[in-house]
Protein backbone atom coordinates (compact mmCIF):
# COMPACT_ATOMS: atom_id res chain seq x y z
CA UNK A 1 0.00 0.00 0.00
CA UNK A 2 3.06 2.50 0.70
CA UNK A 3 4.52 1.77 -3.07
CA UNK A 4 0.55 3.06 -4.47
CA UNK A 5 0.44 5.93 -1.91
CA UNK A 6 4.49 6.80 -3.23
CA UNK A 7 3.40 6.88 -6.95
CA UNK A 8 0.15 8.59 -6.07
CA UNK A 9 2.16 11.75 -4.55
CA UNK A 10 4.62 11.18 -7.14
CA UNK A 11 1.91 11.69 -10.24
CA UNK A 12 0.32 14.51 -8.00
CA UNK A 13 3.70 16.80 -8.07
CA UNK A 14 4.49 15.92 -11.69
CA UNK A 15 1.03 17.37 -12.79
CA UNK A 16 1.63 19.97 -10.79
CA UNK A 17 4.74 21.31 -11.16
CA UNK A 18 4.70 20.55 -14.89
CA UNK A 19 1.02 20.78 -16.02
CA UNK A 20 0.11 19.34 -19.52
CA UNK A 21 3.46 17.94 -20.23
CA UNK A 22 3.61 16.14 -17.62
CA UNK A 23 -0.17 14.71 -18.12
CA UNK A 24 1.04 13.94 -21.83
CA UNK A 25 3.84 11.91 -21.06
CA UNK A 26 2.40 10.24 -17.59
CA UNK A 27 -0.65 9.49 -19.89
CA UNK A 28 1.53 8.32 -22.68
CA UNK A 29 3.69 5.82 -20.24
CA UNK A 30 0.71 4.53 -18.59
CA UNK A 31 -0.29 3.13 -21.80
CA UNK A 32 2.76 1.45 -23.05
CA UNK A 33 2.31 -0.62 -19.48
CA UNK A 34 3.82 1.84 -16.60
CA UNK A 35 2.17 1.65 -13.98
CA UNK A 36 1.17 5.40 -13.28
CA UNK A 37 -2.87 5.25 -13.05
CA UNK A 38 -5.03 7.28 -15.08
CA UNK A 39 -7.35 7.42 -12.65
CA UNK A 40 -4.46 9.76 -10.58
CA UNK A 41 -2.87 11.73 -13.21
CA UNK A 42 -7.07 12.61 -14.80
CA UNK A 43 -8.14 13.89 -11.63
CA UNK A 44 -5.49 15.77 -10.01
CA UNK A 45 -5.20 17.62 -14.07
CA UNK A 46 -9.29 18.12 -13.39
CA UNK A 47 -8.69 19.71 -9.90
CA UNK A 48 -6.02 22.24 -11.48
CA UNK A 49 -8.43 22.81 -14.22
CA UNK A 50 -11.09 23.74 -11.24
CA UNK A 51 -8.81 26.01 -9.51
CA UNK A 52 -8.33 27.67 -13.15
CA UNK A 53 -4.32 26.60 -13.26
CA UNK A 54 -5.00 24.70 -16.43
CA UNK A 55 -7.97 25.05 -18.87
CA UNK A 56 -10.02 22.26 -18.59
CA UNK A 57 -10.70 21.21 -22.64
CA UNK A 58 -6.93 21.29 -23.14
CA UNK A 59 -6.33 18.91 -20.05
CA UNK A 60 -9.06 16.55 -22.29
CA UNK A 61 -7.51 16.80 -25.11
CA UNK A 62 -4.11 16.31 -23.71
CA UNK A 63 -5.43 13.16 -21.94
CA UNK A 64 -6.63 11.74 -24.42
CA UNK A 65 -4.07 12.15 -27.08
CA UNK A 66 -1.52 10.80 -25.02
CA UNK A 67 -3.31 8.05 -24.40
CA UNK A 68 -3.97 7.54 -28.14
CA UNK A 69 -0.30 8.04 -28.62
CA UNK A 70 0.35 5.17 -25.69
CA UNK A 71 -1.91 2.65 -27.21
CA UNK A 72 0.15 3.46 -30.62
CA UNK A 73 3.35 2.59 -28.93
CA UNK A 74 1.95 -0.86 -26.97
CA UNK A 75 0.77 -1.87 -30.64
CA UNK A 76 3.94 -0.81 -31.91
CA UNK A 77 5.91 -2.86 -29.63
CA UNK A 78 3.80 -5.96 -29.49
CA UNK A 79 3.51 -5.65 -33.33
CA UNK A 80 7.45 -5.71 -33.54
CA UNK A 81 8.75 -7.79 -30.57
CA UNK A 82 5.34 -10.21 -30.89
CA UNK A 83 4.76 -13.38 -29.24
CA UNK A 84 8.04 -14.72 -27.76
CA UNK A 85 7.72 -11.52 -25.61
CA UNK A 86 4.01 -11.89 -24.01
CA UNK A 87 4.84 -15.78 -23.34
CA UNK A 88 8.30 -15.30 -21.84
CA UNK A 89 7.02 -13.34 -18.75
CA UNK A 90 3.63 -13.82 -19.08
CA UNK A 91 4.29 -17.71 -18.15
CA UNK A 92 4.92 -16.25 -14.72
CA UNK A 93 1.16 -14.68 -14.96
CA UNK A 94 -1.09 -17.49 -16.19
CA UNK A 95 -0.38 -16.77 -19.72
CA UNK A 96 -0.52 -19.98 -22.22
CA UNK A 97 0.08 -19.96 -25.62
CA UNK A 98 -3.41 -21.07 -26.28
CA UNK A 99 -4.21 -17.55 -25.74
CA UNK A 100 -2.61 -15.70 -27.51
CA UNK A 101 -4.25 -17.51 -30.41
CA UNK A 102 -8.13 -16.89 -29.30
CA UNK A 103 -8.10 -13.04 -31.06
CA UNK A 104 -6.39 -14.50 -34.20
CA UNK A 105 -8.61 -17.40 -34.58
CA UNK A 106 -11.58 -15.66 -33.71
CA UNK A 107 -11.05 -13.60 -36.43
CA UNK A 108 -10.11 -16.21 -38.73
CA UNK A 109 -13.07 -17.90 -38.14
CA UNK A 110 -11.55 -20.88 -36.39
CA UNK A 111 -12.47 -19.60 -32.93
CA UNK A 112 -15.12 -19.04 -30.39
CA UNK A 113 -18.12 -16.43 -32.18
CA UNK A 114 -17.62 -13.08 -32.01
CA UNK A 115 -19.60 -11.56 -28.85
CA UNK A 116 -20.73 -8.54 -30.95
CA UNK A 117 -24.63 -7.53 -31.78
CA UNK A 118 -23.82 -8.83 -35.09
CA UNK A 119 -26.97 -10.40 -36.91
CA UNK A 120 -25.68 -13.48 -38.41
CA UNK A 121 -26.45 -17.15 -38.84
CA UNK A 122 -23.45 -18.16 -36.46
CA UNK A 123 -24.47 -15.74 -33.40
CA UNK A 124 -28.45 -17.14 -34.03
CA UNK A 125 -26.88 -20.56 -33.10
CA UNK A 126 -25.20 -19.77 -29.97
CA UNK A 127 -28.39 -18.21 -28.99
CA UNK A 128 -30.68 -20.93 -30.17
CA UNK A 129 -27.81 -23.33 -28.19
CA UNK A 130 -27.79 -21.11 -24.77
CA UNK A 131 -31.42 -20.61 -24.82
CA UNK A 132 -31.94 -24.50 -25.13
CA UNK A 133 -29.08 -24.93 -22.97
CA UNK A 134 -30.20 -22.40 -20.06
CA UNK A 135 -32.54 -22.94 -17.00
CA UNK A 136 -36.07 -23.92 -17.82
CA UNK A 137 -35.13 -24.64 -21.64
CA UNK A 138 -35.82 -21.61 -23.25
CA UNK A 139 -38.26 -20.17 -21.09
CA UNK A 140 -37.22 -16.84 -19.72
CA UNK A 141 -35.59 -17.12 -15.87
CA UNK A 142 -38.17 -16.38 -13.10
CA UNK A 143 -38.09 -13.53 -10.87
CA UNK A 144 -36.22 -14.21 -7.73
Amino acid sequence: MHAVASIDSLVQGWVGTYGLLAILLLMTVQCVGVPFPSEVIMPVAGYLASTGSLNLVVVVVVGIVGNVVGSLIAYGLAAWLGEPVLLGPGRYIGIRPTMSRWPTDGFAGTGPAPSSGADSSRDQDLHLVSRRAGPGSGSPPSPR
